[in-house]
């Protein structure tokens, strides 16, 4: 029997994230948090590269409704306004989001920003300033299919860039950004800079499909605005060496701390887990940028579940035979579950 899912948990845990954390609540990223809405086809839709917002959402009216209910109830005591509803395209100049058939609810709550009660005033303006700045445009790298532009029917070549509207796409020579340069992603105050400088610019996606996503590659700028960057990076080359130098070494403290802390909560919840294995658990969890459990808004502040994923996830690599079970080609699941047993008893034996 398929376990019921407490969606009011899961909308006051998503709520709380974003009060911790100081930042504006929208009912679109609640969907995104409980994977009705991938964020990939959420960005697209916002960039006015995606179908109608009804048709990404794939969940019942019944489940929306009840998850909706729960959001305004707590969201009652912060501050709102509304973003904006519209995008501008290249080809069609401003033009509404197109949002297809949605529940009365949904549609109510659509653009409005919640702002919890421990947003400073610096983040709010921040805030406001940025939903209200218009976004920018995307091109898209090709991926070698068979497909020609629109208004010059010329085909296209393999990751040539192209611009997309309302399903139909676009070369650069057509759209009038075929003067502009790539500046590759690497150096974000190059990049920064680059865009300071240059009167058009656009962002350059493409698609990756190891991690079935759109990812940034670089930006196109003026030829002139890229020079005019490198000048000014030469100039503080050596004072923001030095502040990357000084910043390194303040993280390389905060993550000391944090695995001497994330060792102790090991320690408290599995007291029979030998030393080493405590400090290998917790350097491996909370590596920084690895996007592991020990790196979680929740794991931060020491929850123990999170805590328990940490040891399992050790555990599954280094005392069952998970990882020959997996090259042998058999589903993640399926490993999974065999191996439980043994990460039970380890558990238990830690405890």
């Amino acid at each position: 029997m398929k376990e019921k899912v407490d969606y009011a948990y899961k909308v006051t845990q998503f709520c709380q994230q974003y009060i911790d954390k100081g930042e504006g609540i929208n009912i679109l990223d609640l969907y995104n948090y409980l994977c009705w809405l991938e964020r990939s086809q959420l960005d697209k839709w916002k960039s006015g590269h995606a179908q109608l917002l009804g048709n990404l959402i794939h969940v019942g009216q019944k489940k929306q409704r009840h998850v909706i209910r729960h959001f305004i109830e707590l969201t009652k005591p912060f501050q709102y306004f509304f973003s904006k509803s519209s995008t501008v395209s290249l080809v069609r100049g401003i033009v509404p989001y197109e949002i297809g058939d949605l529940i009365p609810e949904l549609q109510e709550q659509l653009f409005r920003i919640y702002l919890p009660t421990t947003m400073t005033e610096r983040k709010k303006a921040n805030l406001e300033k940025k939903l209200a700045k218009a976004s920018e445009f995307r091109f898209f790298t090709h991926t070698g299919k068979t497909e020609n532009c629109i208004k010059c029917k010329r085909s296209f070549k393999r990751k040539e860039l192209y611009y997309e509207d309302n399903y139909d796409r676009y070369c650069l020579n057509c759209i009038g950004y075929n003067d502009l340069i790539l500046l590759p992603c690497g150096d974000a105050t190059r990049s920064r800079r680059a865009k300071k400088y240059s009167a058009r610019f656009a962002e350059v996606m493409e698609y990756n499909p190891r991690s079935r996503r759109y990812e940034r590659r670089g930006i196109l700028v003026e030829a002139k605005a890229i020079e005019l960057a490198d000048a000014s990076c030469l100039k503080d080359a050596d004072s923001r060496a030095k502040c990357r130098k000084k910043a390194y070494h303040e993280r390389q403290l905060e993550d000391v701390e944090y695995i001497f802390q994330f060792s102790r909560a090991i320690r408290k919840q599995f007291p029979l887990c030998p030393v080493e294995e405590v400090y290998e658990i917790s350097k491996h969890a909370t590596e920084r940028n690895s996007g592991r459990v020990g790196r979680t808004a929740a794991a931060k502040e020491f929850n123990q579940d999170m805590i328990r994923l940490a040891v399992i996830a050790y555990i599954r690599h280094k005392h069952t035979p998970y990882d020959r079970i997996l090259a042998s080609g058999t589903s993640k699941d399926y490993a999974r579950k065999k191996i439980m047993p043994i990460v039970k008893e380890k558990l238990k034996a830690w405890s």
